[in-house]
């Protein structure tokens, strides 16, 4: 009561406050649950329970008699329903097969039944454009998949296109034998060509070939054959050029071949060799001597200098060969 204290609000006042924050609490939870439904129920009362809105003894239609009534309503609205699918399912997958679960039912056809109109020629006419379009679909197949082998009847037989009665004139003999030389000799031109034009292929081909040079009817072919031990003991020797060409080569070094010439020719070519050496001294020429220095070499170059040599190894060799 002291003149400072904060003014208090009457008992009817803190009354109604308390009633104002306790309806926002309760619209506050309201509007929770409208925006989130998926929100389980929360409550502390253990013994709150709830009852079934349609089921209510308050609700329409509660009567036994009504209830019995809406029951069957509703179950036959249900089967209509339930029927309709199935119709539908059957309109768009007619891929399906019909299942049923009675195993004793059965069906029969249509047009074959004891009931159906008689035939007439209405009835051929329609039996005649069946089977039109029967063969129509087969041609269609036959046409978008050629890779389908041929179905035909084990007594159906077929003859030549080209041989039969009725096909034109075939060609002379005379005349085919004259177009296959024609083709022929196109092909072996054709060949020529390929070769021509890309020699860098092989050579194919299963027939033998020898060397032109190496042929034993070649001109000179015997000449050229010789020996290892002549040409070895003609090169200790100096006795003709051959033999001195092969030494420079080191053909007598000792490395050769498992199979020696010896092995293959034995051949006497003593006559050969002379011959050959005969001509290299008639063809050396002779040497040509200065004049001022003629007397010093008919004495056996006594007064030659060392420094006006002009010989050489080649020419010694010549010289030697032609008994200089």
């Amino acid at each position: 009561d002291r003149a400072s204290a904060p003014e208090t609000l009457s008992r009817d006042e803190a009354e109604e406050r308390a009633q104002i924050l306790q309806d926002a609490a309760a619209l506050k939870q309201l509007a929770v649950d409208y925006l989130h439904p998926e929100l389980a129920v929360v409550t502390t009362d253990p013994n709150a329970c709830g009852r079934n809105y349609f089921s209510r003894p308050s609700a329409e239609g509660n009567d036994e008699s009504q209830d019995e009534e809406w029951e069957q309503e509703r179950a036959s609205i249900l089967q209509d329903m339930r029927l309709m699918k199935q119709l539908a399912v059957d309109y768009l997958h007619p891929e399906l097969p019909v299942a049923t679960s009675d195993p004793t039912a059965c069906g029969r056809n249509y047009y074959s039944r004891p009931s159906a109109e008689e035939y007439d020629e209405k009835d051929e006419e329609r039996d005649l454009i069946l089977q039109e379009m029967k063969q129509l679909k087969q041609l269609a197949v036959d046409y978008r998949h050629p890779e389908l082998p041929v179905k035909t009847d084990g007594f159906a037989t077929a003859r030549n296109y080209f041989t039969r009665p009725s096909a034109l004139e075939q060609v002379a003999v005379e005349d085919a034998e004259e177009e296959a030389r024609i083709r022929q000799d196109l092909k072996l031109m054709k060949m020529l060509a390929e070769d021509y034009l890309h020699p860098e292929k092989p050579v194919k081909s299963c027939a033998g070939a020898r060397s032109y040079f190496d042929r034993a009817s070649a001109d000179g072919h015997a000449d050229h054959i010789h020996t290892r031990k002549e040409s070895i003991d003609a090169a200790a020797d100096n006795d003709n050029a051959f033999a001195y060409h092969e030494q420079v080569l080191g053909l007598v070094s000792g490395d050769h071949d498992d199979h020696d010439h010896s092995e293959q020719f034995d051949m006497d070519m003593d006559e050969d060799l002379q011959t050959f050496k005969d001509n290299l001294r008639a063809m050396a020429p002779n040497p040509q001597q200065p004049k001022d220095k003629k007397g010093a070499v008919a004495n056996g170059g006594e007064g030659e200098e060392e420094g006006n040599l002009s010989r050489s190894p080649s020419s010694i060799m010549l010289f030697e060969l032609a008994g200089c």
